[in-house]
């Protein structure tokens, strides 16, 4: 039977390579294209021969300029050949292909380039294939090399090194530049990472890390620092158990750690100036609502009480914002914190439609409290947060509800099986009945749980109206968002309150949930998961405390109005008082004479709070107790407190419960220490 043999084009006909021949003139006109160029471009040889077709305006934008300088290096070396760096093709539908090129360079009698012909090889599925690779896996040269990663396989036992091409581009080398050994790299690295990346080496050769990851700097040729995201995998061992070979990459990502050095730069830059802002704005408002506070407890006529309530409800409405805002700043820091105590969900719930009554009933509405079955008397939580969360929806239903009723319905049900979280220690793993744990749910810090520790159970607090129901789902959520804008004209309002009470119910791992109806109402619902405890006696609240009567406090604050409000409040509750008007007045005075506490102010002039709670702490065998004031609220000043052993932090504007509260609360040191 006869044969035939293959002609050179019917070799090329089918298949991922595609031969061309192009012009040595510049735009490399196509001169030939094997048939098989269509299923790579979409376009026939014809298409791109007949007209000469420039082959540059086939490659992409973003690589034809590197395509164009490799030509003109080989051509100015003289290369007979090169192979390109995988690059970019488009196609007329706009599709990108992927594609290798090996291309050989025919010289003229004069010395100038008369053609390029070699082959393209379309590497678009390798390349896909690369970005779904595990990092672990062992590198293909042109599979990493076209991700612009370096790569490096290290023999431990000879302490020898393979670099590819790129590992030494990222410092600014060519590869043979480079000594292939472990110090090219080690003596490049800076010195303060160096620690840390031995560590983590250590670490994954003992089979304590699944993978090697470690981002430290390097020295590249000019002299700056180059971030280099390395990781790596002990790939083989030797029949002992030793490495014999760690295969790795590296990844410049300077351009990613600078952004979030700027990044977190801004975070801080946006924080101080909170902080201030906080201060500012609070300092004032310490004056309206303090000094509101003090007429509330004098003899008034129904309308100075009239007047009075008016100027504490602007001011409570005030710092409702501000209050919003700095929440709104910690959320989206990651910055919140929590506590963890327990509280009676039904007696906070009742001070909350108690404090809402004398405004539900202002516009003729009915505000009801249900308790449902169930409900333990104690859980272990965040009342505080729990609280705020309340506070808005109950705030929100009554400003939203013309008419009808405002329910607050509180309910309880055992977490299911599937949910169930790990047992508490035992009595004897405590030592004791009292369970003290801490944990970290997603960005909020869970501090210490005090209680006979039961079941968990799945509080659900609901708020139900009958106004005017919710049209635009979306909007309510969206940070400053209203559902339209006639709504702020209207009611007022930030639009933060939805937002962040739903960030805090699932930073506590709950969620809230809405539904709503026009013209009907809306029913917002609360789930949190909280265990149940059997409240110790000295956590159960108090009508009233222990009295303050005969106390020594000195109040180092350099804001007249701020010393008439805090100097009031104390001397109602009988307690003698004494003024520092900055930090080194209150150090000296401590130092000349005994007080039972310190009320100090965080920012004076001279020395600061922090700093003079440092002296007078070191300065006497029996300090007094110092608890901070002040109106910034950033967690990283509270921080900085405690280190200086402030032991407690109120915040302006001072409310007189409050204080009373935190003196009575740390009597029993101050008791201690007057019998010592």
């Amino acid at each position: 039977m006869p044969t035939r043999s293959l002609s050179f084009l019917e070799l090329f006909s089918e298949g991922p390579t595609v031969i061309f021949v192009w012009d040595g003139s510049p735009g490399w006109p196509v001169q030939f294209a094997s048939p098989n160029v269509h299923s790579l471009l979409g376009l026939t040889a014809t298409d791109l021969t007949a007209g000469r077709m420039d082959y540059s305006s086939l490659i992409h934008p973003d690589d034809v300029d590197e395509v164009r300088a490799e030509v003109e290096r080989a051509v100015q070396d003289g290369d007979m050949s090169f192979t390109h760096r995988d690059y970019r093709l488009l196609r007329p539908d706009g599709t990108v292909r992927w594609v290798s090129d090996h291309t050989r360079i025919k010289f003229g009698p004069s010395g100038d380039v008369s053609q390029f012909y070699g082959y393209i090889v379309d590497v678009t599925d390798r390349r896909m294939a690369e970005k779904a690779a595990s990092e672990g896996q062992q590198r293909l040269e042109l599979v990493i090399e076209g991700g612009r990663i370096g790569t490096w396989d290290w023999y431990p036992q000879t302490n020898a090194v393979v670099f590819n091409e790129y590992w030494a581009e990222l410092l600014g080398y060519r590869l043979d530049e480079i000594e292939q050994s472990i110090e090219a790299w080690s003596t490049r690295v800076h010195p303060d990472d160096m620690a840390k990346c031995q560590a983590d080496l250590q670490a994954h050769v003992e089979g304590r890390t699944q993978f090697y990851q470690n981002v430290h700097r390097m020295r590249h040729r000019d002299g700056h620092w180059v971030y280099i995201l390395d990781r790596g995998k002990v790939v083989e061992r030797d029949a002992e158990g030793n490495v014999y070979r760690f295969s790795g990459t590296h990844t410049d990502i300077t351009e990613q750690k600078r952004a979030e050095i700027e990044a977190q730069e801004a975070s801080r830059s946006k924080g101080r100036f909170l902080a201030r802002m906080s201060h500012e704005i609070r300092t004032p408002l310490n004056g309206v609502i303090g000094v509101t506070q003090l007429l509330e407890r004098t003899p008034l006529n129904p309308e100075q009480d009239e007047y009075v309530r008016t100027i504490r409800s602007s001011g409570e409405g005030l710092l409702k914002i501000i209050n919003d805002i700095l929440d709104f700043s910690r959320i989206e820091a990651g910055q919140i914190e929590f506590e963890s105590s327990p509280f009676s969900p039904v007696r906070e719930l009742e001070s909350i439609v108690a404090l809402f009554q004398e405004r539900a009933y202002g516009k003729g509405l009915r505000l009801a409290l249900q308790v449902g079955e169930g409900v333990p008397s104690h859980v272990s939580g965040d009342a505080h947060r729990i609280r705020q969360v309340i506070l808005n929806l109950v705030s929100n239903a009554i400003k939203f509800t013309d008419n009808g009723e405002v329910a607050v319905r509180v309910s309880a049900e055992p977490l299911p099986d599937f949910l169930v979280l790990p047992a508490s220690p035992s009595a004897d793993e405590t030592q004791g009945s009292e369970v003290a744990r801490s944990g970290r749910s997603l960005s909020g810090t869970f501090q210490r749980v005090s209680g006979r520790q039961g079941k968990t159970v799945i509080l659900r607090i609901e708020v139900s109206d009958t106004g005017k129901g919710i049209d635009n789902f979306d909007a309510i959520w969206r940070d400053f968002g209203q559902e339209d804008a006639s709504i702020s004209r209207r009611y007022g309002g930030t639009g933060l309150g939805l937002p962040i009470s739903r960030q805090l119910v699932e930073l506590m791992n709950g969620r809230l949930e809405v539904e709503s109806e026009i013209s009907v109402g809306s029913r917002f619902v609360v789930s949190i998961p909280l265990p149940s405890v059997e409240a110790l006696e000295e956590t159960r609240e108090r009508r009233s405390g222990p009295s303050l009567k005969g106390l020594r406090i000195l109040v180092a604050e350099d804001n007249p109005v701020n010393q008439l409000v805090i100097g009031r409040m104390l001397q109602r509750l009988g307690i003698e008082v004494h003024i520092a008007e900055d930090g080194l007045e209150a150090v000296s005075l401590c130092e000349s004479d005994s007080f039972d506490f310190v009320l100090m102010d965080i920012h004076m002039p001279g020395i600061d709070g922090i700093e003079a709670t440092r002296r007078i702490l070191a300065g006497t065998d029996s300090p007094p107790v110092v608890i901070g004031v002040s109106a910034d609220v950033m967690e990283e000043n509270r921080a900085r407190c405690e280190e200086a052993g402030i032991v407690e932090m109120v915040s302006k504007p001072l409310r007189f419960d409050e204080l009373t509260g935190k003196l009575q609360h740390h009597l029993p040191t101050v008791r201690a220490r007057r019998a010592a």
